[in-house]
């Protein structure tokens, strides 16, 4: 049976002396008992030379005790003696599991600090809040796409979304008008046959009166894009570009205008994680199904990928998808896309034609990351 635990903390040194004086031995004796030195084992008595793992074996053995036992005596014995922190030090915890802290200075987000006043300062002006015991405003919402749960992730969601918020600030559009959004979503689906054309994107979105702004996803990130408002007229879209390829834009693109459409994301930010991903959607709750149908009914509707998987099924020719994608005026890597989420293709077929897009949006769109650095002060 192993000893109980010491109910009080007690000097290790007057157990010792306890366990010395029920045997009627003496210190010397001790000594000899563990072959240690007498005066060494007068300072384990004292208090002078803390209990190491060795020497609680040797007291172990010597009476009849578990190591464990002294080796936790002396624990105990020796955080009584140490001084209280400082509250600030739980503080200053905080600070970092609220915030990617080396990420936003390493960004430019925040500024580097001396002290962690002055990274509570900063991070409470990125926040908009006046101290970090409060929720920021406009705090992403618990849902999203994805499965990535946990403190971490929460954090990083919160420092891109309102790192997409600032960016949205300085950006001026016309006011937007909830009639007009079928013909925003026609004008769009005249840029897909071709990759280039989606720089035309943001100016497009800005005349119909959303903001479009670009921020690069943080490492451990699997954030693709986020919806909301910086007034019930004034909606933005923010986009990560996490997938450098023509269906994920699109996909995300689309996905994040359904919440839009439907006024969501009034109040809080609402961020989607891999909505990129094929199959995806398979992860979701309701609106976030519905917000991916309604993408890919934007994209390609639903009845006409429904006939061409029918007829085409199981062998998805390079040559028929081609020739399907030029009757749905889409580019090709979209038609992939939509087969790789619908599962009906591996996402090893085809991947030459999910072309690149990023490095023509970039360029046009107010963006943050691959080595743009975007001062916002």
């Amino acid at each position: 049976m192993e000893d109980p635990r010491p109910a009080e903390i007690i000097p290790p040194g007057e157990m010792i002396k306890q366990e010395l004086s029920e045997r009627g031995w003496t210190q010397a004796d001790l000594s000899k008992i563990m072959g240690r030195n007498p005066a060494t084992v007068n300072q384990i008595i004292t208090g002078k030379v803390p209990i190491n793992a060795e020497t609680a074996k040797q007291l172990g053995e010597a009476f009849g005790r578990d190591a464990a036992y002294w080796l936790n005596l002396e624990t105990a014995f020796r955080l009584s003696l140490a001084a209280d922190p400082s509250s600030a030090v739980r503080r200053n915890a905080r600070l970092y599991e609220i915030a990617p802290v080396r990420e936003m200075e390493k960004r430019g987000w925040i500024s580097h600090t001396k002290s962690a006043e002055e990274l509570e300062a900063q991070l409470c002006k990125f926040y908009i809040i006046g101290s970090i015991d409060e929720e920021p405003p406009l705090a992403p919402a618990a849902r999203a796409s994805g499965t990535i749960s946990g403190e971490e992730v929460s954090a990083l969601r919160l420092a891109w979304a309102y790192r997409a918020f600032h960016m949205a600030k300085s950006t001026h559009t016309t006011e937007y008008v909830p009639s007009k959004f079928a013909e925003l979503t026609t004008h769009l689906r005249r840029l897909l046959p071709n990759p280039e054309e989606v720089r035309k994107v943001p100016k497009l979105l800005a005349d119909y009166g959303i903001r479009l702004v670009i921020v690069q996803h943080l490492p451990k990130s699997r954030i693709d894009g986020a919806a909301f408002w910086m007034t019930p007229t004034a909606p933005v879209i923010a986009m990560s570009l996490r997938y450098d390829r023509i269906d994920g834009f699109w996909h995300t693109l689309m996905h994040e205008l359904s919440h839009i459409k439907h006024s969501e994301g009034q109040g809080r930010i609402h961020v989607d994680e891999d909505i990129a991903e094929p199959g995806g959607e398979s992860q979701t709750d309701d609106i976030e199904t519905r917000a991916n149908e309604e993408a890919a009914e934007m994209l390609v509707p639903r009845a006409r990928l429904d006939s061409f998987i029918l007829r085409m099924k199981p062998l998805f020719y390079k040559d028929r998808i081609i020739q399907f994608s030029n009757r749905m005026g889409v580019h090709p890597g979209v038609v992939v896309g939509q087969l790789q989420h619908r599962g009906e293709l591996e996402y090893r077929h085809n991947r030459d034609m999910l072309v690149n897009v990023r490095d023509h949006l970039i360029g046009v769109a107010l963006t943050d990351g691959w080595g743009q650095a975007l001062s916002l002060n």
